[in-house]
C-alpha cells in the first residue's frame, strides 16, 4: 500500500498482463493511495469492509479444492497467503477475493465461516483510500 501511495497504479487495460519475462514499462500510475489504515480483530475488519476492501493474511492450506459453499477452516496453524475481504453475507460469513483466477472457487471468490475464519481476524487488515 505504501508503494502505491508513493508511485500509484495503472489499470490492466493500460498495462495488460503478458506471460513473459520483460522489463517494467511503467514506474508510476494515475491511481494513488492517500491514506492507509490498519484494522485489528474481526469487528474492526468487518467495520472497515463496509467502507471498502480490506487486505488480510489467512491460512489457505485448506483452500486448494474449494468449489462453493462456506468453507470452515479446521486447525489453522499460521498465515501463509494474502487475500482481500470484500464483504460478508447475511450470516456474517466472509466473502473473500482470491488471486488464483476466476476458474478457482466461485469465480475467484470464497466464502469463509465467520467462526472458523482461517486466521484472517488474527492478521492486521489493511485498507486504503484510493484517489
Amino acid at each position: 500500500m505504501n508503494y502505491i501511495k508513493d508511485y500509484g497504479l495503472v489499470t490492466e487495460d493500460i498495462y495488460p498482463y503478458r506471460e513473459a519475462q520483460q522489463n517494467c514499462v511503467y514506474s508510476s500510475g494515475n491511481y494513488k493511495v492517500n491514506t492507509v489504515s490498519e484494522h485489528h480483530g474481526c469487528d474492526a475488519i468487518r467495520k472497515a469492509v463496509r467502507r471498502g476492501p480490506v487486505a488480510v493474511g489467512v491460512d489457505a492450506r485448506s483452500w486448494a479444492f474449494y468449489a462453493s459453499g462456506v468453507l470452515p477452516c479446521f486447525n489453522p496453524i499460521g498465515i501463509d497467503h494474502a487475500v482481500v475481504v470484500v464483504g460478508y453475507t447475511s450470516a456474517w460469513n466472509w466473502i473473500i477475493k482470491n488471486s488464483w483466477g476466476n476458474a478457482w472457487g466461485e469465480g475467484g471468490f470464497i466464502n469463509v465461516d465467520r467462526y472458523a475464519d482461517c486466521m484472517l481476524c488474527h492478521s492486521a487488515g489493511v485498507s486504503a483510500n484510493v484517489f
